[in-house]
């Protein structure tokens, strides 16, 4: 399987979720095993931060990430700290991971781009994709600068091509599953109703025709320990990443 500029595809196991699913069982895929990492879930403690970053940071930016369910969402920046080039983000996610941090110096879940804003000297604009109107109203005006949001009318015109998000220039694809119909993924937060289809539309489109660094995806369904009660869940979020890897796989094989 090729991976995008010949990097590996990386699972990050934090919850235990992909002990559920199959698709990382590929041999040539990195398993990296953070259940024992404390600090970790929804807030990244300054601790857990180091030793997730020195984990990673053999890999560099380039390639696949998988990074668990939502609450892990936050590791994006750290994939994103090892570019060193102008790029862009592109977010597909029903949330704008952009709000004040709630603890100073600690990074979240939940304003992790907004620290990529405001941190990466390197970044030039994120492309928001799948957030609702009244969620990007709430938005801090003084990133809109750097920030721009896809209505879904506007996402129909980037799945057919008609519009670029990039313009040919350098990006990162950043993926929260909760974008998507509860009918093609089980996630831990309230979900959008992008369907999947277009979604690997949209994904092939950019991995064939633009420069892209790599591709990161998190919005696994919440283990609650139970075989029965994981087995569906856990079957639909497999299933979703199993069609983003070979999206991405075949697009890259196109492109060669």
């Amino acid at each position: 399987m090729k991976r995008i500029k010949n990097a590996p595809v990386v699972v990050m196991n934090f919850s235990g979720a992909y002990n559920f699913e199959s698709f990382d069982k590929d041999s040539e895929i990195i398993n990296l095993d953070f259940r024992q990492l404390h600090g970790t879930e929804g807030y990244c403690s300054r601790e857990a931060a180091k030793v997730i970053k020195d984990k990673i940071q053999p890999f560099g930016p380039h390639g696949m990430h998988f990074l668990d369910n939502g609450d892990y969402h936050y590791v994006s920046k750290f994939w994103t700290d090892m570019i060193t080039e102008p790029f862009s983000l592109v977010l597909i996610d029903h949330h704008t991971d952009m709000q004040d941090s709630r603890v100073d110096g600690i990074l979240s879940c939940g304003d992790w781009v907004k620290a990529v804003i405001q941190q990466n000297k390197f970044l030039e604009k994120v492309i928001v994709i799948g957030v609702p109107r009244e969620s990007a109203l709430k938005v801090d005006k003084e990133l809109f600068p750097k920030v721009v949001f896809v209505t879904e009318p506007e996402f129909k015109d980037y799945v057919s091509g008609r519009k670029e998000p990039a313009d040919g220039k350098t990006i990162y694809i950043s993926i929260d599953k909760d974008a998507l119909s509860p009918e093609d993924a089980v996630t831990n937060w309230d979900q959008g109703d992008m369907k999947e289809s277009d979604l690997r539309n949209f994904l092939f489109r950019q991995v064939e025709h633009e420069n892209v660094i790599g591709v990161d995806v998190c919005g696994e369904f919440q283990v609650v320990s139970n075989y029965f009660a994981d087995e569906l869940p856990a079957e639909k979020d497999n299933n979703a990443n199993l069609d983003i890897l070979l999206t991405v796989d075949t697009a890259e094989k196109e492109k060669a």
